[in-house]
């Protein structure tokens, strides 16, 4: 996705990329942290155009290409696969925040999201939920254990996200530390807390989660089904 978004504005983000921490200013670095006191979205927000001008003022000629919105979003994409945890997580939390805002006070249906989507959508809301799910999801699937750990947090969003019980023990067997204390703790932080799998089921999941291969667990795993 980074690729083929900076590829429409004809432009290499490995040619032009972000400044590190370590390569800001002081004055930078520290306007960031002081953006930064709390996750909120106001916060995460004024973060993320601090951040962007620093790029622009690095690279003025990004302001020709594309359109705002474009460069804004293949700027995003480009921080994500960076070591900038700030914003990893602050674009994670923007995106969630409006889903949260867009499913509030929504009753529960059979459109929902388990890894994939339990039906197609068929209204113009059940299509921007699903664009923006897509986003949110597109985020996680990079390999990067805090915005997975994040998603993970925001699992049973309302009526909207259920995730499948292979996509739970993917997740969350894939990006829990190896020598965490209580390891069985987390893998029973679920949503589906009777689900069993079977020893063949088990086998593949472990094989895909070693393989770091999430596609193969969504291509393979049953329907979405409710916990209750």
């Amino acid at each position: 996705m980074p690729t083929s978004l900076a590829f429409a504005l004809d432009w290499s983000f490995k040619v032009h990329p972000h400044p590190l921490f370590d390569e800001l200013t002081q004055d930078e670095h520290d306007a960031i942290f002081a953006a930064i006191r709390d996750e909120s979205e106001r916060e995460c927000a004024k973060a993320q155009r601090l951040q962007f001008q620093i790029y622009l003022k690095r690279y003025p000629s990004f302001a020709d290409t594309g359109t705002s919105e474009s460069r804004k979003k293949a700027w995003l994409h480009h921080v994500l696969g960076t070591p900038l945890d700030v914003e990893r997580t602050c674009i994670l939390f923007a995106e969630v925040s409006k889903l949260i805002e867009l499913t509030k006070n929504a009753e529960e249906t059979d459109f929902f999201f388990c890894g994939k989507f339990s039906r197609p959508p068929e209204s113009a809301k059940e299509e921007e939920i699903a664009t923006l799910i897509r986003e949110i999801f597109g985020y996680i699937q990079t390999d990067e254990p805090g915005r997975a750990n994040k998603f993970l947090s925001y699992n049973a969003i309302g009526p909207i996200i259920e995730l499948h019980p292979d996509i739970e023990y993917y997740y969350r067997a894939r990006f829990t530390p190896p020598d965490y204390i209580d390891k069985k703790k987390v893998m029973r932080q679920t949503v589906h807390p009777n689900h069993s799998f079977s020893p063949a089921r088990k086998t593949e999941l472990n094989q895909a989660i070693e393989a770091g291969d999430v596609q193969r667990v969504i291509d393979t795993m049953g329907d979405c089904f409710r916990s209750k």
